[in-house]
């Protein structure tokens, strides 16, 4: 795998998860 394509899946997954936390923080 490419490492631009492992950068982007890494850069998406963090974006992820970090729009989750920020939701749940919302929500609670």
């Amino acid at each position: 795998m490419p490492e631009s394509v492992s950068g982007r899946l890494l850069a998406f997954d963090f974006g992820t998860r970090r729009i989750g936390v920020a939701a749940g923080q919302t929500l609670t």
